[in-house]
């Protein structure tokens, strides 16, 4: 991710973006994001050589996708952690900003079958697991 990260910055360096001064910390993806959505027009529209736009745009959906990918794994982890805990569905779905405790449940295997399976579908052992576990 860090080149991703690094060739948004190249991109807006190479157009004298007038705003890279605001540039965040490389620790930072989720500010770099913001930062190249609020300043995607500096970029230049595109030409028939350039496309400077549609490179940041793409660059930051696959960002976006590979951090998506992390906050997946530890909202798995924190649900399994809570739950492990003694927490009960009904604060765990309170605290997803979901209003019943079945939706944190399916959020949970949902989260689950990702990990699991590339294609993130729920297999029918997982369903199996549910109604077995009574979670």
């Amino acid at each position: 991710m860090r080149d991703l990260l690094a060739t948004l910055f190249e991109i807006h360096l190479g157009v004298d973006d007038p705003w890279l001064a605001l540039w965040p910390d490389y620790q930072d993806a989720i500010g770099i994001l913001d930062y190249a959505r609020r300043f995607h027009c500096a970029l230049p529209p595109a030409t028939c050589g350039q496309r400077h736009r549609g490179d940041q745009a793409g660059i930051r959906l696959t960002i976006v996708r590979h951090l998506r990918a992390v906050l997946d794994r530890e909202e798995l982890a924190a649900i399994e952690d809570a739950r492990a805990d003694g927490m009960q569905w009904a604060a765990i779905s309170r605290l997803l900003g979901m209003q019943h405790p079945g939706s944190a449940m399916n959020r949970r295997e949902r989260l689950k079958a990702g990990t699991e399976r590339p294609d993130g579908r729920r297999t029918r052992e997982a369903r199996k697991r549910i109604s077995d576990n009574n979670y």
